[in-house]
């Protein structure tokens, strides 16, 4: 698969900015860069259709028709096979995805490789659809003494969430990563299955979250006025519909409130 970049042709009379060259937003007239540095001797009219962007990639041989999952408008389809279509889109999609996964997991392997020492950051969390997921972000300081920061994975973790079960995931992230002699120390929250999880890491260290350590001195200290806390909550539960957010909102633009404040949602670890 051919690798491209868009460069704006469009730049602002007079305008001496050499940052400028290169727009953020696709403009109306752009042209593609190939992989060998070579510009696309055609511009691509822009107009806010992805079908013209797919369209110009496979008319200009950028991309093969296969891979850009588009079907060239001399070939008209039918009704009946539009859901066809689209699921030959879905497809390729994902196999576009797998590729540059595999391209860049081993690209990530090379930079890991230059660090000398590697910390990790590690939380086991849970989606809205009551899934549990373990994620792992490493972090080093390269030897032009810059951060490196990049997140390694986000694996399904399924239950029962135990000390052990944590372990295993870490280790098999790190060898998946070959970056089990590089690893000094692991930070984490203070849940009692992951301070026990690291602990069978050694020689790795633990550092506790300072987020949610402060969050632990906070709770503690809003217990002094915990009637007043429960009854704001409340309040807050009470204008979380969108009838009374409305309502509130109204009700501020009628005292002169030009930007309407809204209410904080209480996020106990935020």
């Amino acid at each position: 698969m051919t690798n491209t970049t868009l460069e704006s042709t469009d730049r602002a009379p007079n305008d001496s900015n050499p940052f400028k060259q290169t727009a953020a937003i696709i403009k109306p007239q752009t042209k593609f860069l190939l992989d060998d540095g070579e510009k696309c001797s055609k511009n691509y009219k822009y107009d806010g259709s992805t079908g013209n962007l797919s369209y110009h990639l496979v008319k200009h041989g950028i991309i093969p028709p296969l891979e850009s999952g588009i079907i060239s408008p001399m070939h008209t389809q039918s009704a009946s096979n539009k859901n066809g279509q689209k699921e030959k889109e879905l497809s390729t999609l994902r196999m576009m995805i797998a590729r540059s996964y595999g391209y860049n997991k081993e690209k990530l392997k090379l930079l890991l490789k230059t660090a000398q020492s590697i910390s990790l950051t590690t939380d086991l969390w849970s989606s809205r659809s009551k899934h549990g997921y373990l994620d792992l972000t490493a972090t080093w300081i390269n030897k032009n003494f810059e951060i490196m920061d990049v997140l390694l994975e986000i694996s399904y973790f399924p239950t029962p969430h135990t000390a052990k079960a944590i372990t295993e995931g870490i280790k098999n992230a790190m060898q998946k990563w070959e970056i089990e002699n590089l690893v000094v120390s692991i930070t984490t929250d203070n849940g009692a299955n992951v301070v026990a999880a690291i602990r069978d890491l050694t020689p790795i260290k633990r550092l506790s979250c300072a987020a949610h350590t402060l969050q632990l001195v906070i709770s503690k200290g809003l217990k002094v006025v915990e009637n007043l806390v429960s009854r704001t909550k409340q309040l807050i539960n009470f204008f979380s519909t969108q009838k009374q957010i409305e309502r509130l909102i109204k009700v501020q633009k009628e005292i002169g409130y030009e930007e309407p404040l809204h209410l904080i949602q209480d996020i106990s670890t935020r």
